[in-house]
């Protein structure tokens, strides 16, 4: 049918135009392992060498963009070599959580606290986000959350600390 070959036509030139803009923008994701190559956008800019692979290894679990499964495995693929996923959400939200005062593995013990405490319940210092693919994750607010770190400073444990801070904002 011409209508269906003439869809198909512009199907393969969006593609198309969609593949030469990505080829030419230098801030387009890419997932790499180590320093960014030439013409590509550090942003990481600020996360010392040796947490970067750190950061991915936890951003695996609770990733600040989800990329698909295929994007996920080489992900994967890349942190176990030794890498660091270059992407901006990624590298952006190391950077917010180290300038925070986080370590990764104080993000992995965070999140884990507020799965045991909420569980699948939504909450304003925890919103549950669910993006066009349907993965469901959380989005903190690191400098929120570094009441938390705060707590953990005072000798409260991990969990009783973000039992408090939940609390103290109400909704609980």
């Amino acid at each position: 049918m011409p209508q269906d070959e003439d869809l198909q036509a512009q199907w393969r030139q969006l593609v198309k135009q969609l593949d030469t803009e990505l080829a030419q923008n230098k801030e387009a994701p890419t997932v790499i392992g180590g320093a960014p190559r030439p013409g590509e956008v550090d942003h990481w800019a600020g996360v010392p060498e040796d947490r970067r692979n750190r950061w991915s290894q936890m951003f695996l679990d609770r990733p600040p963009v989800f990329l698909g499964p295929a994007g996920m495995n080489g992900a994967a693929a890349v942190v176990r070599r030794g890498g660091h996923v270059n992407l901006r959400q990624w590298g952006e939200a190391a950077v917010a959580y180290e300038r925070a005062g986080f370590t990764p593995e104080q993000f992995h013990w965070l999140h884990e606290c507020i799965r045991h405490e909420l569980g699948e319940r939504d909450h304003n210092l925890a919103p549950l986000i669910t993006d066009r693919r349907g993965w469901t994750g959380r989005h903190l607010d690191p400098v929120i959350w570094s009441r938390w770190l705060a707590l953990l400073e005072q000798g409260i444990r991990p969990s009783a600390a973000v039992t408090r801070v939940l609390h103290a904002a109400g909704s609980l």
